[in-house]
């Protein structure tokens, strides 16, 4: 989930263990679907997606995520951060926060 092995804190692995808890989706099932390839061109909000280019979940399929994401009317772009995993956002806080803040301004 996380890149880097410095990035792996308390609070990580707190966060972890108390999804993997919840989880209903077993073994990524959802993932393999087209249900969000469905949904996207219907939805009403502004949509934006920031991702880690060392995602391990989505390796050899980042070129596709921006395709896939601008199915939705109100897309503001695809934001691929070097360096960081799956957790982006938990990654590279400043940067999303940033990044976010830019978004709702925009």
């Amino acid at each position: 989930m996380l890149a880097h092995d410095d990035a792996v804190d308390e609070l990580a692995l707190a966060v972890h263990a108390a999804n993997v808890a919840r989880d209903r989706m077993l073994r990524r099932k959802l993932m393999r679907t087209d249900a969000l390839l469905r949904l996207l061109p219907g939805l009403r909000c502004p949509l934006a997606g920031w991702w880690g280019d060392q995602d391990v979940l989505y390796a050899h399929r980042l070129p596709v995520i921006g395709q896939a994401l601008s199915r939705a009317p109100h897309y503001r772009g695809l934001t691929l951060r070097p360096g960081v995993g799956h957790w982006a956002m938990y990654e590279d806080a400043a940067a999303f926060n940033a990044g976010a803040v830019s978004w709702l301004d925009g």
